[in-house]
């Protein structure tokens, strides 16, 4: 069974607002990231889901900042 971080992203690397909203509501951090630090705001922008990364940022607006990974 995923952990609700991992419902997080896999619900944003599928681009899906609904199933984010439900791992939230389950206690998923939003500032959890991925293997190679990606959260799930940025990958509602890689889909160009303006309001899924709207209601990332609504959450926390630390998801908006992203390192440079080297």
């Amino acid at each position: 069974m995923l952990t609700p971080n991992e419902l997080l992203i896999m619900s944003a690397k599928t681009n899906s607002i609904v199933c984010a909203l439900n791992a939230i509501a389950s206690g998923a951090d939003v500032t959890a990231t991925d293997e190679d630090g990606n959260n799930a705001a940025i990958w509602f922008g890689f889909y160009n889901n303006l309001a899924g990364v709207l209601v990332m940022a609504e959450k926390n607006p630390a998801v908006l900042l992203q390192s440079n990974r080297i």
